[in-house]
């Protein structure tokens, strides 16, 4: 259950956000510049979003900063770098 929701002002790169997603088990992270500071997140998945929304869904856990811990649940375009991500309650 998403109980909070942040803003991404600059996040990863298409490139970035691949690689990570398809090195989760390496534990490759990317990161985020939010409207309430920076931090890396692992990446479990990245999906279109399809028909004519641009950007895509992607799913997580922050791995650094006051949200640690968390998971997420988002959506990023990644032409402009700028999405929200819905975090879940405090482990």
């Amino acid at each position: 259950m998403s109980i909070y929701s942040v803003g991404v002002i600059n996040g990863p790169t298409k490139a970035a956000l691949q690689a990570a997603v398809s090195n989760s088990r390496e534990h490759q992270h990317v990161a985020f510049a939010t409207d309430e500071g920076s931090f890396e997140a692992h990446m479990d998945a990245c999906e279109e979003l399809g028909g004519n929304a641009p950007g895509v869904v992607i799913r997580g856990h922050i791995a650094s900063g006051p949200y640690q811990g968390r998971s997420f649940i988002g959506t990023y375009d990644r032409g402009t770098h700028k999405g929200s991500l819905n975090l879940s309650a405090a482990p």
